[in-house]
């Protein structure tokens, strides 16, 4: 197990994860991390947070491009 990461590398690792970038390896060896070291699982809320808000606007526009594709669809039919 890994017994530290240097701020740097944290922040990459985080990302990785959040992002979807991880092996199941990176994933293992990051959340035991997290779960041994405070300061580190606070700097994964935090980033997991900024992470959250900042994806909703993407989302939210994805929705709105789905829910057009299928009253197009819909009124095509009719």
């Amino acid at each position: 197990m890994i017994e530290y990461y240097d701020k740097e590398e944290l922040e990459l690792q985080i990302s990785n994860y959040l992002s979807g970038n991880s092996t199941d390896e990176e994933k293992e060896t990051l959340l035991a991390f997290l779960a041994s070291n405070e300061a580190a699982a606070r700097t994964f809320r935090e980033m997991s947070a900024v992470w959250a808000l900042s994806s909703v606007p993407s989302f939210a526009e994805i929705e709105n491009s789905n829910f057009c594709l299928l009253y197009t669809s819909d009124a095509a039919d009719d």
